[in-house]
Formats: structure tokens, C-alpha cells, sequence
């Protein structure tokens, strides 16, 4: 099974009755506030039904993190406004940047970080409202991730809500990053 994202209410063709569709959990309300201005759903998928596609390529998995760009959480926005540019510290930071974690016959598996530092291999996650409800679906993520090699700082939304010290944890995190 794999993950595609549609807009919703587009045509989704060559579907069978077995694919089911469910609400995307990754809207910008349910992230953390912010409205998004698109409405998208995961579509869970038996790629061996639509013709042998088979795996999600690249172009689907740039395109998603795209639209995550686009609908970004306020929260996000916030952070991403002290880290672009190399502003933080000489380090440059993406955002909303897709790792693939799995690669075989049935496609590509990858997570979306909402930030990323090639240079410290790291990513800092904000966790909104809907963290609350996903706790073992990111302990996954952060043991994937750590296999990749790559180190996870989480911050809660309501930690940016004091600037400075949001970002002197940062920093305590990325010196002790080899």
C-alpha cells in the first residue's frame, strides 16, 4: 500500500471500490492552526489495480511536498522566518523536505520533515494538536529517521511561543550534533 495525494473533489480515475479514501491528517488547521486554502485527502492505493503503476516516483513525492510548502501551519512560518537563509547560525535549512526512508517493488515510502539540515543530518519537527493523537506513528517516524542516520529535535507549538529560548534549544541541539 502506498500513499497518493489528490486535491480533493478531482477526478479520481481508475479507482476500484476496494481503495479507500480517508481525510488528510496533515491539513495546516489540524497541524497547529493557520487555514490552508486547499483541501487534499490520502488516497491508499493497491498499485497492482491501477495498471501496474506499481510506486510512487519522485515527481509525486516533490509535488506533495510542495503543497505542504503552500499550507504551511502558522507555526511553521514563524520558525521557518528565523531558519531560512542561512539566518540561524550559518545553517541551511529546507523546508518541508521529503525523505525516503524505503525503497522497493511496491515504491517509495517517505515522511515530510517540516525542517532539515543536511549539514547537522538533522530535523526539527513542530508538533501541533494532532501530535496528540499520532504519538506511536512518530515514535515510527523518529526510529526511521534515526536509522537513516539523521537526529530529531521535537518542539510543541506552544514552545514558539517564546522565541528566544525556542531558538537556544536549537542551538544546544545542533552543537551537540556531530
Amino acid at each position: 500500500m502506498c500513499a497518493i495525494l489528490h486535491k480533493a473533489n478531482s477526478p479520481l480515475v481508475g479507482l476500484s471500490a476496494k481503495e479507500k479514501l480517508t481525510p488528510c491528517p496533515l491539513s495546516a488547521s489540524q497541524r497547529g492552526g493557520g487555514a490552508t486554502k486547499v483541501n487534499y485527502v490520502y488516497l491508499y492505493t493497491n498499485h497492482n489495480e491501477m495498471g501496474g503503476r506499481g510506486y510512487l516516483d519522485y515527481k509525486v513525492i516533490k509535488a506533495h511536498a510542495r503543497e505542504l510548502r503552500k499550507s504551511m501551519t502558522d507555526s511553521e512560518i514563524l520558525l521557518w522566518e528565523k531558519l531560512r537563509n542561512r539566518n540561524f547560525l550559518g545553517y541551511k535549512f529546507l523546508r518541508q523536505h521529503p525523505i525516503v526512508y524505503k525503497a522497493d517493488y511496491q515504491g517509495l515510502n517517505y515522511f515530510v520533515a517540516d525542517f532539515y539540515c543536511d549539514e547537522k543530518k538533522a530535523v526539527i519537527e513542530l508538533d501541533g494538536p494532532i501530535h496528540e493523537t499520532t504519538i506511536d506513528y512518530d515514535q515510527f517516524r523518529d526510529e526511521e529517521l534515526k536509522r537513516l542516520g539523521l537526529h530529531i529535535l521535537r518542539l510543541k507549538n506552544d514552545e514558539l511561543e517564546n522565541m528566544d529560548d525556542t531558538l537556544l534549544k536549537i542551538k544546544l541541539f545542533l552543537e551537540l550534533v556531530p
